[in-house]
């Protein structure tokens, strides 16, 4: 006696092996062998029935036939079905472009072939259209077409055997005719505009514009409409004084350039520009683009800056950059880890709750070099020159790994000219405690953070810290793992090269 089989579901293109078994009769000599019920011609000898690359049209019902032979010549047989289910992912039907007239109902239909039978969702260029389940046709339908909705339609298939098969349709519109034309450019020069074309025609604004432009483009004189413009207020003197006043001061708003305008007699009441025209302009026409300053200090355009400049760069001079070590100090609050950008939908504002408000403040110590950071260290509060004096106490006695210490004799230390840097005898007891160990001690020029490579440090710390996920509850750990952080080690080297160092 066979025993039961059960359906087998297989993916299109591998190998499947099913085995048949039965309960020995009498005598317990048994034979096996398979058949297809829709195809007398195919039989397999055995009991294991295999299928290498199965595909699609093997799908079917599969009979296993035992049997066995008695003494007198007859045959004793014993059978079982069993239903092989081939499964494979969707194929999306090819078919020609559509073409449409405008106002039509335009229905995009696609055959799906696929088992098992396949969901499907319709997108255009941005969103999703229209889903629908278990189906072998997937159709979406316009039912007021415009030249708006000429774009690329995507259709996306899938079920268990794929998660998704793509296809690409997109409608073609009929040409306008050549009465359309006609109306459109008439209509046109009684001095209508684009919008009250559409709205007569029925036609969309898009070809409505490109059926005059392209009347336009064949005849040599343009169309001359009776309707007239009014002169232009934004002549070529007021853009070069808007161009020259963004030059002079970036920051300045709209309104006080008008208010120049009008103050320096270039316009009057009549004829000034408004602040939408003068945004309008500085974008369209003077290709300006709203960006984050780059603050210059006044403090830098001193007679005697750039000569303190020179002076601190030729000292440098004396010293390969491995013998550099940078100080400084920087601010951190509980709230340093909030981001300030999100996303949200169009026109809602993104909404988050963060830590807002707070009354704890650390200050951080750090001293780096061309090879990563020598020595860190986080304080409750601001520093001052006591604090400054114990950090490098501690930074002196730190090692590399292979024991060397991290400051060498011949080795400087750079750092800004913080006031309390160089108050209470603190640069005294400084410049005496790096004597000691042959380190000198060497001060930027006022205002100049770009030949210090601890505020990239700081930059990327303060970027390491918005990927912390409880930074407002645990500020010192995240400044810890920022500072520690395997990347850190590896931006050193462009660090020094932003500087100019290297």
């Amino acid at each position: 006696m066979v025993n039961t089989l059960s359906q087998q579901d297989i993916i299109e293109g591998r190998d499947i092996s099913v085995t048949c078994t039965a309960t020995p009769g009498n005598p317990s000599s048994t034979t096996f062998y398979w058949t297809k019920v829709d195809n007398s011609g195919f039989r397999q000898n055995g009991a294991t029935l295999q299928l290498p690359d199965i595909q699609r049209t093997s799908s079917g019902t599969y009979r296993c036939t035992a049997e066995n032979n008695y003494s007198n010549g007859e045959k004793g047989t014993d059978s079982q079905s069993m239903f092989i289910n081939v499964l494979y992912p969707p194929i999306i039907e090819n078919r020609p472009l559509q073409l449409v007239n405008e106002s039509d109902i335009i229905t995009m239909t696609r055959d799906i072939f696929s088992n098992p039978l396949s969901n499907v969702s319709w997108y255009n260029t941005t969103d999703l259209l229209i889903t629908q389940t278990s189906v072998k046709t997937a159709s979406f339908t316009i039912e007021r077409a415009t030249c708006t909705d000429t774009m690329n339609y995507t259709l996306v298939a899938s079920n268990a055997t794929r998660p998704r098969i793509f296809d690409n349709m997109a409608p073609r519109w009929k040409h306008t005719s050549e009465e359309e034309r006609k109306r459109i450019i008439k209509l046109y020069l009684q001095g209508k505009s684009y919008r009250a074309i559409e709205k007569e025609t029925g036609r969309c604004l898009r070809t409505c514009i490109n059926v005059v432009k392209d009347y336009e483009r064949n005849h040599i004189v343009k169309t001359q409409r009776k309707s007239s413009q009014r002169p232009r207020k934004t002549t070529q003197t007021v853009l070069q004084f808007i161009e020259y006043q963004k030059w002079k001061k970036p920051s300045i708003y709209c309104k006080e350039i008008r208010q120049k305008l009008l103050d320096f007699q270039i316009c009057t009441l009549d004829n000034v520009p408004s602040v939408k025209s003068i945004s309008r302009v500085l974008k369209k026409e003077l290709n300006f683009s709203h960006k984050k300053l780059t603050v210059v200090p006044t403090e830098t355009l001193r007679p005697d800056h750039e000569q303190r400049v020179d002076t601190f760069l030729s000292t440098l001079l004396n010293y390969d950059f491995t013998q550099m070590h940078f100080f400084d100090e920087a601010s951190i609050v509980a709230t340093s880890g909030n981001r300030s950008y999100g996303h949200s939908h169009t026109s809602k504002r993104a909404i988050e709750v963060q830590q807002y408000a707070s009354s704890v403040t650390f200050t951080v110590n750090v001293c780096c070099d061309f090879f990563g950071i020598n020595h860190f260290n986080i304080l409750n509060g601001a520093s001052n020159a006591l604090e400054m004096i114990e950090f490098f106490n501690e930074a002196l006695a730190e090692k590399h790994e292979i024991g060397n210490p991290m400051f060498k004799r011949g080795d400087v230390v750079i750092m800004d000219n913080c006031g309390f840097h160089h108050q209470r005898q603190g640069e005294r007891l400084l410049r005496e405690l790096l004597a000691n160990h042959g380190v000198d001690l060497v001060f930027q020029p006022p205002y100049c953070p770009e030949y210090n490579v601890t505020e990239c440090v700081f930059g990327l710390m303060r970027h390491l810290q918005r990927n912390e996920k409880f930074v407002s509850q645990f500020t010192e750990l995240a400044i810890v793992n920022a500072l520690d952080h395997s990347v850190l080690k590896r931006y050193m080297p462009s660090f020094f090269k932003r500087c100019g160092y290297t």
